[in-house]
């Protein structure tokens, strides 16, 4: 997966951060 900053993340559907917990 592609790291994106926190506003982009935020402006998603899901948290890609999320996937790594």
């Amino acid at each position: 997966i592609q790291v994106m900053t926190f506003k982009q993340a935020e402006t998603f559907p899901f948290n890609p951060f999320d996937i790594t917990k």
